[in-house]
């Protein structure tokens, strides 16, 4: 029988866990002071070295801004980029990146074909899908699963079984970065914004038109990348339906 050791976790990481957390909830957001090292250490029952520690590796990665005789600020970065940044010091983040660069290259296409093989129940699926997507929404829900079901709807209708089984063998790392990028977007208020980008692949889809729907696709995807993570200028990733 072979286990698996158990990771020690290192005492700065729970504190940038609990720093994240009050990013999370709201309490902290960019440009806001941080509590004091002596506040911090004494509500988490710490040593101050520990709290110095965590925030300079916070400042390592560039999240915080440490002005002496002032105190200790978040960075006005956008919030999807602090938590990203979070996420890789703590070791939890599955490489977005390159994520999405797979999901684009495989539900455009999927979409693609759906648009030309999808039957009258396809449409009727994905249909559904897209109203419990759009419902979650409307009830201010996260709607992971429901973004999740849409896209395998689409796969589903492309008629080629290779796009489910590989969208089920990444559907943890799938619904983790959902569920993550998301969150973010509701709390930014894009959630409706993000709900049209799926009701123009829908409307592609069912107007059988395989170009625009593999455009459509492609789009949405690349822009939950720029949303998610910051794209330099210049490197910008569009898609042209003359590829």
């Amino acid at each position: 029988m072979a286990f698996v050791p158990v990771e020690k976790k290192r005492i700065y990481h729970v504190i940038i866990e609990q720093i994240k957390g009050a990013i999370d909830r709201g309490e902290l957001k960019p440009g806001d002071r941080l509590p004091s090292e002596r506040k911090l250490a004494e509500s988490l029952s710490v040593s101050r070295s520990t709290i110095k520690e965590a925030i300079s590796v916070l400042e390592s990665a560039g999240i915080v801004d440490i002005r002496p005789g002032v105190g200790v600020f978040l960075r006005q970065n956008s919030l999807e980029h602090i938590i990203l940044d979070i996420n890789m010091i703590l070791g939890k983040k599955t490489n977005m990146v390159e994520l999405l660069e797979f999901r684009q290259a495989l539900e455009s296409n999927a979409a693609y074909y759906a648009a030309l093989r999808a039957t009258a129940e396809d449409h009727a699926r994905i249909k559904k899908a897209f109203e419990k997507l759009e419902q979650a929404v409307l009830d201010n829900r996260i709607a992971a699963l429901e973004d999740f079901a849409f896209h395998m709807e689409v796969c589903l209708a492309s008629k080629n079984m290779l796009f489910k089984k590989v969208l089920d063998s990444i559907s943890d790392v799938f619904l983790d970065g959902l569920k993550e990028s998301r969150s973010i977007s509701q709390k930014m208020g894009r959630s409706k914004i993000i709900l049209e980008e799926h009701r123009k692949i829908y409307e592609a889809i069912l107007s059988g038109d395989a170009s625009l729907s593999r455009k459509e696709m492609w789009d949405h995807i690349q822009k939950v990348k720029e949303r998610f993570i910051p794209v330099p200028s210049g490197t910008k990733d569009s898609f042209d339906l003359k590829r």
